[in-house]
């Protein structure tokens, strides 16, 4: 199972969207049907899915799923773990998709500087929600909040 989650992510990083997507299903699927309701895996799977398809622009689709993930993670997991944090910020920018930014802005704030307690400033996590920072200021028209945050980004 985990060869076929590693196959879609590297695939989704890609951009081959149409081969991932229902290797991300099938992982749920089957992640579903033989684990208990909060196993992080399932999590893993959630938040997965939930990349990809914000990426396609179906953010409506995403939302649930990215919402059940992250309620995984913030039951089994210490509140400032990375994986929540990750989870919020990719809610964040699911929010920014549909144009809810003030509900995205603290998801995605609040993501970015725990990751970047956590994992650092230059780790890929950390730089990934910095750049949806960015672009949910960018399309907010908050644009000197998004050209401090692109600051971070070229460090």
């Amino acid at each position: 199972m985990r060869t076929m989650v590693n196959l879609a992510n590297l695939l989704r990083d890609k951009g081959d969207y149409k081969t991932a997507e229902p290797l991300f299903r099938k992982a749920l699927v089957l992640r579903r049907k033989t684990l208990p309701a909060g196993h992080l895996d399932l999590g893993y799977s959630l938040v997965n899915l939930g990349i990809l398809l914000i990426d396609t622009d179906r953010p409506g689709e995403a939302e649930p799923l990215l919402r059940e993930g992250r309620r995984i993670f913030q039951k089994a997991l210490p509140q400032d773990h990375f994986l929540i944090a990750n989870a919020a910020s990719v809610l964040g920018a699911c929010m920014a998709a549909m144009h809810r930014y003030e509900d995205a802005e603290p998801l995605l704030t609040n993501g970015y500087a725990l990751l970047k307690n956590k994992r650092g400033e230059k780790d890929k996590l950390t730089l990934r929600a910095c750049h949806r920072i960015v672009d949910l200021y960018r399309e907010w028209g908050k644009l000197e909040k998004a050209a401090a945050y692109q600051a971070l980004l070229k460090d």
